[in-house]
């Protein structure tokens, strides 16, 4: 799965209109949006998290809804550290149908080993 189909579905424009983000974030995202590098998400109607897989390592990125009004919503976009989404991607508060995705169950245990080893150190 792509970054890209991810904000989209959520009406997101990618050129800066419906999302608020930092300079570092979009650049952050802009080479990822068009590979199929996703490891996990989780989409509900209040924001968004997911992490993705670089060449080198990997990132997470949320949106939440900053504001609404009758045209839609828009989204604050950010990126995260990894503690933070796995915490979000593993909340059991979340109903059913709001459930994390995992595409790549080998790279999420791997960060999962990760976060563990770091909190070690």
């Amino acid at each position: 799965m792509k970054p890209r189909e991810i904000l989209e579905k959520k009406d997101i424009d990618l050129y800066g209109r419906w999302y608020v983000s930092q300079a570092p974030t979009k650049k952050a995202i802009y080479p990822y949006l068009d590979k199929d590098c996703i490891v996990a998400y989780r989409d509900s109607f209040f924001g968004f998290v997911f992490v993705i897989k670089s060449s080198k390592s990997f990132f997470a990125f949320a949106g939440m809804i900053g504001d609404m009004y009758f045209g839609g919503m828009e989204y604050v976009f950010r990126r995260i550290k990894l503690k933070q989404a796995l915490r979000l991607l593993e909340d059991e508060r979340f109903k059913e149908e709001n459930k994390k995705v995992v595409l790549d169950e080998d790279l999420y245990d791997k960060i999962r080993n990760k976060i563990i080893l770091e909190a070690l150190d």
